[in-house]
C-alpha cells in the first residue's frame, strides 16, 4: 500500500510537472509536512530568485512595471544596492518541464474566460518547498489593480517562505552544542547548523560565526537594561547595542572596536512575526578606528521574566560579494529563536 501511494504521487507529480498550466486548488494553506508535499520533487532556482510568468507585452507595460518595482526594490540597509529578488519573466507558453520547480512562482492569468478574481497563495503545487502566487483577472486593467493592491502581501509571501527554507534546512543540519549554550544563557536559543562555532562567550555575550576566506556571517547575545515597550526608541536601542560591541567586539588596530555606523541612519520597526511582537532595528556596523563594515539586523525583546530585554544581533562582513543571501540567511537564525519548554511567556512580546 505504501508504495502504491508513492507511485500514485509520483506519477502525479511528473503530469503537472508535464503539463504545468494553472495551479489548481492543491497545496492552499498547506503546510511543510503535509503528506503529498513529501512525494513531490525538490524546489529549484537560487535563493532569491522569483519567476514570473506573463505575455511579454504585460511584462513590459503597466503590470510588469508595478511587479518589478516592489520585488526589485532595493533590499534594506545593505551598503550597495540590491533587488530584494532577482526576478526573471517567461510567457504562459514556456512554463512547461522544470520552471514547474522553481522556489518562488508569480502566474498572472488574464482573459475573458476567468470567473474567479483575485490573488491566491498556495504552497507545493508543483515542487517542494513552493510558493505559487496566481492573480486571477478578466483583463489587464483589474489585473494591475489587483497587483498594486496586493504587491506588498507578494511580496512578504515570498520572503516568508524564503526565510521558511532556510529555517527548515538549519534545524535539519543543527549543532545541538550552540543551541544548548545560548539557551543556558538566554532560555531559549535560535537554530544553527554545524558550521557554524561560538567564537567568544562570557557571562554576558555570546558570539557565534561562520567564517570563510572571505565571508563572516555572525550572531550576538546579549542583555540590555529593560524600560516600557512605549519608551523605546531606535536612538536608545542603538546606545545599548554599541556600549555592549565596544566592550566586546575588538578590531585588530589599537583601539578599534564595532559599532553602528551613523552615517547612514538605523531604521528601527516593531514586527508581529507568528503572533509575537519584537524590535527590529536594521542598518550598518563599522571598526571605528578601521576599514571594516557591513550590515546587520537585530531583534529586541523582552525575556521571560521581563526584567530585561534580549539582543539577538546578526552582521555581514562580505567585502567581495553581494550580501542580501548572506544577510537574509543570518536574519533568518534570529528569526528561528525558541524559548526552551520549561520557559515561561511567550518569545517576543
Amino acid at each position: 500500500m505504501k508504495y502504491a501511494r508513492l507511485l500514485f504521487w509520483t506519477l502525479g507529480a511528473a503530469l503537472l510537472i508535464a503539463a504545468c498550466g494553472s495551479p489548481s486548488g492543491d497545496g492552499e494553506g498547506q503546510g511543510e509536512n503535509n503528506s503529498r508535499s513529501k512525494y513531490l520533487p525538490s524546489v529549484t532556482g537560487a535563493p532569491g530568485e522569483v519567476f514570473v510568468i506573463t505575455e511579454k507585452a504585460y511584462w513590459e507595460g503597466d503590470i510588469g512595471t508595478e511587479l518589478r518595482g516592489t520585488l526589485t526594490a532595493d533590499y534594506p540597509y545593505l551598503p550597495q544596492s540590491e533587488p530584494a529578488f532577482s526576478v526573471f519573466n517567461a510567457p504562459h507558453s514556456a512554463f512547461k518541464g522544470s520552471f514547474c520547480l522553481h522556489r518562488n512562482i508569480v502566474v498572472i492569468n488574464i482573459g475573458g474566460g476567468i470567473d474567479s478574481v483575485g490573488v491566491k497563495y498556495q504552497v507545493d503545487v508543483w515542487a517542494h518547498p513552493q510558493i505559487v502566487v496566481t492573480v486571477y483577472a478578466p483583463d489587464s486593467d483589474l489585473a494591475f489593480a489587483l497587483i498594486r493592491s496586493e504587491k506588498g502581501k507578494i511580496a512578504s509571501a515570498i520572503e516568508q517562505k524564503e526565510r521558511d527554507r532556510i529555517i527548515t534546512n538549519t534545524k535539519k543540519f543543527e549543532d545541538k552544542d550552540i543551541r544548548n549554550a545560548v539557551s543556558s544563557f538566554l532560555g531559549g536559543s535560535p537554530h544553527f547548523t554545524k558550521d557554524f562555532s561560538i567564537k567568544k562567550k562570557t557571562n554576558g555575550f555570546i558570539w557565534i560565526s561562520h567564517e570563510t576566506t572571505y565571508v563572516n556571517q555572525g550572531t550576538f547575545f546579549f542583555k540590555i537594561p529593560y524600560i516600557e515597550p512605549d519608551l523605546l526608541t531606535c536612538e536608545w536601542c542603538v546606545e545599548q547595542i554599541d556600549a555592549v560591541l565596544q566592550a566586546n567586539v575588538p578590531g585588530m588596530r589599537d583601539n578599534s572596536y564595532m559599532m553602528t555606523n551613523r552615517y547612514v541612519e538605523p531604521g528601527m520597526q516593531f514586527v508581529m512575526y507568528r503572533n509575537d511582537y519584537f524590535v527590529e532595528i536594521r542598518g550598518l556596523w563599522e571598526l571605528r578606528n578601521d576599514y571594516m563594515g557591513g550590515p546587520f539586523v537585530c531583534h529586541i525583546f523582552p525575556d521571560s521574566s521581563k526584567s530585561c530585554y534580549i539582543v539577538e544581533y546578526g552582521f555581514v562582513y562580505a567585502p567581495k560579494y553581494e550580501k542580501r543571501n548572506y544577510l537574509r540567511t543570518v536574519e533568518s537564525i534570529l528569526y528561528s529563536f525558541e524559548w526552551n519548554k520549561n520557559a515561561s511567556g511567550k518569545k517576543r512580546q
